[in-house]
């Protein structure tokens, strides 16, 4: 087991030193993509099959009012059952090692749009990555939501959250909504991997969005302190906002 939790550590280590540097964004932009040369590519720049596939449902978005569709309304629990039980079902790791019906149900799995309740304990710009052509102005935001509120920014050991990630083509959208995740977040990783806390509590928070089956999360299980990161998240989100009144966790 120690050696086991040495090794994670020390391979966390070498993927840290050796990661993307990102930027130290702690808002959402009123980001115009009109003028960015990835902004019609939704392969990104991806090489493989399962990267392009991958990126292309995070580089969606809504076509037309999101009122004229079906949202399965979900809190954590209901949202972990929900993606649980298709985990049961698909029993594969990689987009890669599913057969021709198996992506056929994926396909359908992740045009469904869900509304998840949480609370909004950390958020981050996330590094550039293939999604975004590897560029670092236009990159994520990764929303980390739980069940429960925190007096801390997550640990190993605490529960594991659900992601959803924010990106280049939704955030003008979100701003324009009025969306600030300074109001929003309990903390923020910063790019040297530390945490500042918020001027206020983590809120309780509405997303909805599309559903994701992220399977590059599970080479991730090393990485930012050593926390294991799930799969299903959801991206991108097309709606954010808070629930209640209350930042001190009073609602």
């Amino acid at each position: 087991m120690k050696a086991a939790a040495s090794l994670c550590l020390a391979v966390a280590a070498a993927v840290l030193a050796s990661a993307p540097i990102g930027t130290e964004d702690v808002e959402l932009r009123d980001l115009d993509v009109t003028g960015w040369d990835c902004a019609n590519q939704m392969d990104g720049s991806a090489k493989t099959q399962d990267g392009i596939e991958r990126n292309r449902m995070k580089n969606r978005w809504l076509p037309g009012d999101l009122s004229a569709f079906t949202v399965d309304a979900l809190d954590t629990a209901a949202f972990l059952k929900k993606v649980g039980q298709y985990d049961s079902r698909l029993q594969s790791k990689r987009r890669s090692e599913l057969t021709a019906a198996q992506k056929g149900g994926l396909d359908k799995y992740e045009n469904q749009i869900v509304s998840l309740i949480g609370w909004l304990v950390l958020a981050y710009a996330g590094p550039p990555e293939t999604t975004n052509c590897g560029d670092a102005t236009f990159h994520d935001w990764h929303l980390e939501i739980f069940e429960n509120p925190s007096d801390h920014a997550p640990q190993i050991g605490d529960p594991t959250p659900i992601i959803c990630e924010v990106t280049p083509r939704t955030e003008q959208r979100l701003y324009r909504d009025g969306i600030r995740i300074q109001s929003l977040a309990g903390f923020f990783r910063l790019l040297d991997r530390s945490f500042r806390p918020a001027q206020r509590k983590a809120r309780k928070i509405r997303v909805t969005g599309y559903l994701l089956w992220d399977d590059d999360q599970r080479k991730r299980r090393c990485r930012f302190n050593n926390r294991v990161y799930r799969q299903q998240r959801i991206s991108p989100p097309l709606a954010l906002d808070g629930v209640g009144n209350s930042p001190d966790h009073e609602d």
